[in-house]
């Protein structure tokens, strides 16, 4: 199948001064962008090419940051703050404040905050070292998924009444008190997730596809968890309308391979497979892929390219 061209528009130039740390696709499909004021890219750049002088947290720690949303036409300053830590994850919360993690977690300063639109916290969050993804959905539950040195780490988290930390469980559902609401079930074919590669929030409940195999998994917040086999690997995004499921993504670095899916009856059946066309150099890096409700994200530099589930649908249903 050649898939549609997509929505695609250049992302706003930072302020002078400000640099690009990470986006984070809004639940209305715009597009939250968070700047810092120091060039936190770049001292990560000085580690990879063996320049020890390359001290991203140090530098992380007396950053300001703001976020800006974008809708494809104009962008608005919504928040800001201080920055804290060089591997943010973020996702806005329904009541409009602002959810800044850390991915990587030293201590109690990394623990995830809850900001208001003056830029003050107005509360914490204990969400573990490891985290991959947070997203809330409509009615301020926050799910957030983490990667393999957060499940299988996070020895000093002792959570009440459990033998092990909710990210042991790779993808888990907590309210803005800390109290863990619902947690993935082992997969029937391969056990406990490994590595929570996607995620999706829509419509109450969170979408996920996970290592090892690369089942599709649906999450309810009541804790009832459904996984379907799938034939996918390395998957990166996944778009969801009702029983339709859109992923992109694998471990080929030159292509972008996107497979259409149905769910019925505790199945994916394969719809339509083809590979997206980015008019990317694929001599660079993969561009950022998300997943938010029906929409898919890619971002590359300063280049936005979106595709609404529905245009991938398009005489395939």
């Amino acid at each position: 199948m050649v898939p549609p061209p997509s929505l695609a528009c250049a992302l706003p130039a930072p302020p002078e001064g400000w640099h690009r740390l990470a986006a984070s696709p809004l639940a209305d499909g715009r597009i939250a962008l968070l700047l810092a004021d120091q060039d936190i890219e770049r001292e990560f750049a000085k580690r990879r090419f063996g320049q020890r002088a390359g001290d991203p947290d140090a530098l992380a720690r007396r950053a300001r940051a703001e976020i800006w949303v974008y809708d494809g036409d104009s962008a608005v300053r919504a928040v800001g703050f201080d920055l804290g830590t060089p591997y943010p994850r973020f996702d806005r919360c329904p009541d409009g404040r602002w959810l800044v993690a850390s991915s990587r977690r030293r201590d109690a300063a990394d623990d995830a905050r809850l900001i208001d639109a003056e830029g003050r916290v107005t509360g914490t969050l204990r969400l573990g070292d490891g985290i991959e993804h947070v997203q809330f959905d409509a009615d301020g539950t926050v799910w957030c998924g983490w990667f393999d040195e957060g499940i299988f780490g996070n020895s000093d988290w002792s959570y009440p009444g459990r033998e092990w930390p909710p990210s042991s469980a790779g993808l888990a559902a907590f309210d803005l008190a800390g109290t863990c609401l619902a947690e993935a079930p082992p997969s029937p074919d391969y056990g406990g997730i490994a590595d929570c590669y996607v995620l999706n929030v829509t419509d109450g409940a969170a979408w996920a596809c996970t290592y090892m195999g690369f089942p599709i998994l649906r999450l309810e917040r009541s804790g009832a968890g459904h996984y379907c086999a799938t034939d996918l690997s390395g998957v990166r995004a996944l778009a969801v309308r009702g029983v339709h499921v859109v992923t992109i993504g694998s471990y080929d670095r030159d292509r972008i391979p996107f497979t259409l899916l149905r769910i019925e009856q505790g199945e994916a059946c394969v719809i339509a497979q083809g590979n997206l066309q980015t008019g990317r150099d694929t001599e660079r890096r993969l561009p950022d892929m998300h997943g938010r409700g029906p929409w898919l994200h890619l971002i590359e530099d300063s280049q936005w390219q979106r595709w609404h589930i529905d245009q991938l649908l398009a005489g395939n249903e």
